[in-house]
């Protein structure tokens, strides 16, 4: 059981791996400009996606965990694969945060 585990995190990380590269490409191809003028709400889209991810992560993690058998209750995450999620979500929180900064400073703007 725990070499099963064992790969299907392997899977995880590649599938994370993979994530990232094609992000990273996306981004190159469409340009910072375009994924950072989005409408108002992108942000908040974004936001509530890279909840998603990590509340799924965490059920993995738990499932794993359980189909192991082992007896520890701690949330911890397999070093590599908690790496690629800070990969991923510090990448998507930087254009969350300038959105974010965007539409403050638009509203601040109309206000006298």
């Amino acid at each position: 059981k725990i070499l099963l585990w064992r790969h299907c995190q392997s899977i995880f990380i590649r599938l994370l791996d993979q994530f990232i590269v094609y992000s990273t490409t996306n981004k190159a191809i469409k340009g910072r400009s375009d994924e950072e003028a989005g409408g108002d709400g992108k942000w908040a889209v974004q936001l509530e996606g890279l909840h998603d991810v990590w509340q799924l992560t965490k059920q993995i993690n738990n499932l794993g965990r359980h189909f192991v058998g082992d007896g520890n209750e701690s949330d911890a995450l397999h070093p590599e694969w908690e790496e690629k999620l800070t990969q991923i979500f510090a990448s998507h929180l930087r254009g969350v945060h300038v959105e974010a900064m965007n539409t403050m400073g638009a509203i601040l703007a109309h206000e006298t």
